[in-house]
C-alpha cells in the first residue's frame, strides 16, 4: 500500500496487462458526498469551457470586415482564362492591387493598376481605391 492506494494483480491476465488498483481512503466519505463533488467538477468544466469558446471566438467589428475585404481585393489578377476562351471579345488583362496606407478610421486605400498582359511594366489605368467601414446608422459593413 502506498499513499492509501492498494495495487493488486488480477489473477485472469494473461496478456501482460498492468495491475488494477482501488483507492482505500475512505475517512467517512458517503456516496452523495462524492456525486455533490462530481457534480461541482463537471460544472466547473462545463463554465471553464464556455469562458474559453467566448475568449477565442470574438466578435468581427467593421474595422475586421474592412480588413477582410482589403485583402481579399489585393494581389494580382488576369483575365487570361476569359480570354482564352473568347480570344474575340475579350483581352488578356492583368490587375494588380496592393496596400497603400490605413487611415485612422480604419480605412484602407489600395493602389490598383490594369495593363495588358504583353506590357505590364505600362499600366493603362492607375487608381487608388478607398475601402472604408460603414457608418453605424446603415446596415453594411464596408463600403
Amino acid at each position: 500500500m502506498v499513499d492509501g492506494i492498494c495495487f493488486q494483480e488480477e489473477a485472469s491476465s494473461r496478456n501482460g496487462a498492468p495491475a488494477s488498483y482501488t483507492n482505500n481512503n475512505n475517512k467517512g466519505e458517503s456516496g452523495s458526498g462524492s456525486r455533490v463533488k462530481n457534480a461541482v467538477l463537471k460544472a466547473l468544466c462545463v463554465a471553464g469551457g464556455i469562458f474559453l469558446i467566448r475568449k477565442l471566438t470574438k466578435p468581427t467589428t467593421r474595422q475586421d470586415h474592412t480588413r477582410i475585404v482589403a485583402e481579399a481585393l489585393c494581389g494580382e489578377k488576369s483575365s487570361s482564362e476569359q480570354a482564352a476562351r473568347h480570344p474575340m471579345t475579350y483581352f488578356n488583362l492583368r490587375m494588380l492591387t496592393c496596400p497603400a496606407t490605413t487611415i485612422v478610421n480604419g480605412s484602407r486605400v489600395l493602389y490598383f493598376e490594369q495593363a495588358f498582359w504583353r506590357t505590364p511594366e505600362k499600366p493603362y489605368r492607375q487608381r487608388f481605391f478607398v475601402v472604408k467601414p460603414c457608418p453605424k446608422e446603415m446596415k453594411c459593413d464596408v463600403e
